[in-house]
């Protein structure tokens, strides 16, 4: 039973480990303690308390230590909580499972049932206790996109698996080492997305997001499992350590797990997206703020691929991005008409088949400051995106078969290379092989029938 509380005590504060323990991830993202009062806390105790009744409503009964782990709370400060719902008769303790208070038992009385009711009128966000609004800003500051100057041995590697002209690259580079926003556009097919979406394994993999805030009063829900991706105890190996109360050296050394480790955001929008995205969005069943894109994806890319085929004219989306952009700050509106001034912090990436000229005027590109061109692969790229895309399959391309392929249905058919043919056609040598009853194989037939298919 005591190896268990002790299990339970260290998911309670986070499963964390000494601030001493250095490792590449911990390099990546700062430090925050755990908050050891309600001041540190810097959220009211009215709110703790709400919080944890929602807790054992929900559960319908609860331990202390099973309240203080869904709020990502130090035991200390719900236990006062847990203490003042029982002074106001809102909960009992009905048992325990364990000798320490920690295990505690407790339920709603039939008044804290009416008060759950209300409370989840206004709002029922639940979970960890919000992060307050100005440490959120602070702790976004301390962990800059601009930090990492990309290298280019690092800008090689993390592209290792796209093919693209030597020139794109040394434009790019300094690009991703600026954070200015990027203008990428050409034909249709030639990896733009993919480009965009592989920029963020080249800017540093680590990034703290917080699982909500709270400013003027209001929730704002801010991690997004569909969108960031957590860091597991395997990827940050730090945190792993057991609990022992014979190592514990002080709550300082503890980390606030309302944080969560995570990679760094990649977030890719297209002509789907609207106006409202960009801005916060107040649900009404929830009662509860929802974090707009551009916070989301703070400190880390945010790709508004397809651009101009939104619903929304390019020069108003655009217009939308120009204080951002100007000044590294945003400005949302709560739905009390409070504003509140948001860091931007991210690599805004725009992606269009679209001749940019016909988008917007000379006015709006020139605060795209670096436009880069992807154009279509010259034959030794094709070739080798060819390669690529049959070694996949372990297929084997002969060069006297892809010479035939190539002046075919380019060269003899005045046919412009596009990268995501050769991906396209080994898919149409999959599915005829499967029809034919065979493995997947090339001969100038199944290439026949492919092209076919394809063009």
């Amino acid at each position: 039973m005591l190896q268990e509380l002790k299990s339970r005590l260290a998911a309670s504060d986070g499963g964390q480990d000494k601030e001493g323990t250095q490792d590449s991830c911990e390099a990546e993202y700062p430090f925050v303690p755990q908050p050891q009062s309600l001041e540190e806390l810097g959220v009211s105790s009215d709110l703790v308390a709400e919080l944890a009744l929602k807790e054992i409503f929900f559960g319908n009964r609860a331990t202390g230590i099973e309240v203080s782990h869904a709020l990502a709370t130090n035991y200390a400060i719900v236990r006062d909580a847990l203490d003042y719902l029982r002074r106001a008769t809102l909960i009992d303790r009905i048992g325990s499972e364990g000798p320490m208070e920690q295990l505690n038992v407790y339920a709603l009385t039939a008044r804290g049932r009416d008060k759950v009711d209300e409370i989840l009128l206004r709002s029922r966000y639940r979970g960890p206790v919000p992060v307050p609004f100005d440490q959120y800003c602070r702790v976004v500051k301390q962990q800059p996109l601009r930090k990492h100057l990309v290298t280019p041995d690092e800008l090689r590697q993390g592209l290792s698996h796209l093919v693209f002209d030597q020139k794109i690259l040394d434009v790019l580079g300094p690009a991703l080492s600026s954070g200015d926003s990027i203008f990428l556009y050409g034909p249709p097919g030639n990896g733009k997305t993919s480009l965009a979406t592989s920029l963020g394994r080249i800017l540093g993999r680590h990034q703290l997001i917080p699982q909500a805030v709270t400013a003027n009063g209001q929730i704002i829900k801010v991690f997004d499992p569909a969108i960031h991706e957590a860091l597991t105890p395997a990827d940050v190996s730090h945190l792993r350590m057991p609990f022992s109360f014979r190592d514990y050296d002080g709550p300082e050394h503890r980390r606030d797990p309302r944080w969560v480790p995570c990679v760094r955001p990649s977030i890719v929008v297209g002509g789907e997206v609207t106006m409202d995205r960009l801005d916060l969005t107040y649900d009404d069943h929830l009662c509860y703020h929802l974090a707009p894109l551009q916070m989301k994806a703070n400190g880390g890319i945010l790709v508004i691929d397809d651009f101009g085929r939104q619903r929304v004219p390019p020069a108003d989306m655009l217009n939308r991005w120009i204080v951002p952009m100007d000044r590294g700050v945003d400005y949302l509106a709560l739905r009390t008409g409070e504003t509140i001034e948001l860091p931007f912090d991210l690599l805004l990436v725009f992606a269009t088949n679209l001749r940019p000229t016909d988008l917007v005027d000379e006015a709006y590109l020139r605060r795209l400051r670096y436009k880069i061109l992807i154009s279509n692969p010259k034959e030794d790229e094709y070739r080798e995106i060819f390669r690529r895309a049959a070694a996949k399959r372990q297929l084997v391309v002969d060069e006297d078969l892809l010479d035939y392929f190539i002046g075919r249905y380019y060269k003899k058919a005045g046919r412009e290379m596009r990268a995501y043919h050769p991906e396209d056609v080994m898919g149409y040598v999959d599915d005829i092989s499967r029809y034919q009853g065979q493995p997947p194989h090339l001969s100038r037939e199944i290439l026949d029938l492919a092209a076919d298919c394809l063009f």
